[in-house]
């Protein structure tokens, strides 16, 4: 999880591009890492900060999402944005759980497994390479999955996203367990 110290962009209204400029002053400031064509920054944010895209409000049109931009310093930049689930309208209409750490993990793992299958979202009329995998609508593998999975450790159980499977044409998931 990538945590914003000290960010140069202290608004409370933030556009996906104002997010890109962040990412990229973050990384030259030696705050994150140098990313790779494997890195991907799912950043989550503090409550009462609002994220815009494509005209569209979080917590209003959308609780999460991942996307993929080309920049001319760090070559491909890979990142997820998460709102704030413990207060406002994310708090409850975002969730696959009875707690804000639930909503986290679902969604994070949500987003997680659409950005290794399609790093730079195109419209699903128009899908482009590398993208993977979505519907003609635009779906993409863990959107059409509307039910959680869970991950259970010795100390916790984990509320995650299930995801499209072609093979067998169904969501899966299950109950995983980890040691």
């Amino acid at each position: 999880m990538v945590n914003f110290y000290h960010p140069k962009n202290t608004k409370k209204t933030l556009d996906d591009s104002e997010i890109q400029a962040e990412l990229e002053y973050q990384i030259t400031q030696n705050i994150l890492p140098k990313p790779d064509s494997n890195t991907l920054f799912m950043i989550h944010f503090s409550p009462g900060i609002k994220i815009t895209i494509e005209g569209m409000e979080s917590c209003q049109a959308f609780c999460a999402y991942h996307n993929g931009v080309k920049s001319n310093t760090f070559g491909d930049l890979f990142y997820g944005v998460m709102p704030d689930y413990s207060s406002g309208a994310c708090s409850f209409g975002c969730g696959m759980g009875s707690s804000v750490f639930d909503t986290t993990t679902y969604v994070s793992s949500h987003e997680l497994v659409e950005a290794v299958t399609d790093p730079f979202p195109t419209p699903g009329d128009k899908p482009a390479y590398p993208q993977a995998w979505n519907t003609s609508n635009g779906a993409e593998i863990a959107d059409v999955c509307p039910s959680s999975a869970s991950v259970k450790t010795s100390t916790r159980t984990y509320k995650i996203s299930q995801e499209w499977d072609n093979s067998t044409k169904s969501c899966k998931g299950g109950t995983f367990t980890s040691p």
